[in-house]
């Protein structure tokens, strides 16, 4: 992870949501907005982490949707809404009923937006020939500002 203090989101990259709609960056963050790097069916560390970010709102005094919004993002390009729906599914159970579901993103998209976001806050990762990714444990690139 490099830093890249002061550098812009890429906020016309596309992606699909977990319903398959297309938004744009721009479209969804219109407030503090936490982002985690991950890729859906990551065998290590990224169910670690979403669970981590679920245990984070929980504790959090901040209210979602209000005060700040979630995005996780499928640095995977082969992972696509089904798979970021069924991700979803499994960490909204862990937050309150009164979560609003539409605070949270899970994002999926090409190759080139996705290189186009990861860059821009210094996020690395290296695809192995069995499927899997080399990446960081994201924590330290969570909070970006509207």
């Amino acid at each position: 992870m490099d830093e890249h203090n002061g550098k812009y989101l890429p906020l016309d990259s596309s992606f699909l949501d977990e319903t398959g709609s297309t938004v744009t960056l721009r479209d969804i963050i219109d407030r503090p907005t936490l982002l985690l790097p991950v890729y859906f069916h990551c065998p290590n560390s990224c169910a670690l982490n979403l669970s981590h970010l679920t245990d984070a709102v929980n504790r959090s005094s901040f209210t979602p949707g209000k005060d700040f919004n979630l995005i996780a993002l499928s640095f995977n390009d082969q992972d696509d809404p089904t798979k970021a729906q069924a991700a979803k599914e499994n960490y909204l159970p862990r937050l309150p009923d009164t979560f609003p579901k539409e605070s949270w993103k899970f994002l999926t998209g090409s190759k080139e937006d996705i290189l186009a976001l990861t860059s821009s806050i210094g996020y690395r990762f290296d695809q192995r020939k069995d499927g899997t990714f080399v990446h960081p444990r994201p924590w330290s690139r969570l909070l970006l500002t509207a």
